[in-house]
């Protein structure tokens, strides 16, 4: 467990299923999103795996990330 200062940025995503795809066969290894808050977040497409339903991926999102930008979690936080 972190038990330093943690950054949390919120974000909303909507991908469709084929769009999902794409991401999970590996033709693209990375999602780029901007936050609530206007910063950019790229984070690795594996982290969204658990999200994916029949209509693909869709809601806000939490990411908690260390000062020093590790990845600590993610969470859909609404539909």
């Amino acid at each position: 467990v972190y038990s330093g200062k943690v950054q949390k940025q919120y974000f909303r995503l909507a991908l469709s299923r084929e769009e999902y795809l794409l991401y999970y066969r590996g033709n693209i290894k990375w999602v780029q999103v901007n936050s609530e808050s206007g910063l950019k977040l790229k984070f690795p497409a594996s982290f969204l795996s658990r999200f994916v339903s029949h209509n693909g991926i869709h809601g806000r999102f939490q990411l908690i990330f260390t000062e020093q930008g590790k990845f600590i979690s993610i969470d859909k936080i609404s539909s």
